[in-house]
């Protein structure tokens, strides 16, 4: 499974609604994963946190990545690397993670982890690469098709529609 994610940024502000949809998403991630036990995992992209029992969300992550059987593959990259550099406010930060199954560590199928500073890029956030050995089997998967949700215009919404809306989703 290759899942990317765009986490939420710990605002001290709005703590309460950071963890909240933080914790969600992981609920989520925790989900699909065990949706589909027979399959290696790997999730990428910016975490907004440097997972190093800094943040408020690295017990969550920590507490995921154990129970999944998945790490954290930061030390396949270069030492002393950032991965978020806010030129402006001098901030540099190592945001952005790839976490993959345990089995994937374990049997050297990973390498050439870069992170690619080099190109136009007009985010704060370098992209990041890692290249995956993998013998692929053909098989037949039958995933089940998700309920299709309702059509909004979200210029004539209202309170009903939107409440409406809110109930099928959950």
């Amino acid at each position: 499974l290759f899942i990317c994610v765009y986490m939420p940024f710990f605002n001290a502000a709005n703590r309460a609604e950071c963890m909240s949809e933080t914790i969600d998403v992981i609920a989520m991630l925790e989900n699909i994963i065990t949706q589909h036990p027979s399959h290696h995992v790997i999730i990428g992209g910016d975490i907004n946190s440097e997972l190093k029992n800094v943040s408020p969300f690295d017990p969550f992550w920590n507490d995921f990545m154990s129970k999944n059987q998945l790490a954290c593959c930061d030390s396949l990259f270069p030492p002393s690397s950032t991965t978020y550099h806010h030129v402006t406010l001098g901030h540099k930060k190592w945001n952005d993670h790839f976490i993959v199954s345990d089995a994937l560590l374990i049997g050297s199928k990973l390498s050439k982890c870069s992170i690619l500073h080099d190109g136009d890029n007009l985010s704060d956030h370098y992209p990041i690469l890692m290249a995956v050995e993998a013998n692929v089997q053909s098989r037949q998967c039958d995933l089940p098709q998700p309920p299709q949700s309702p059509r909004l215009k979200w210029d004539k919404l209202n309170t009903t529609h939107l409440n409406n809306y809110t109930s099928h989703l959950q």
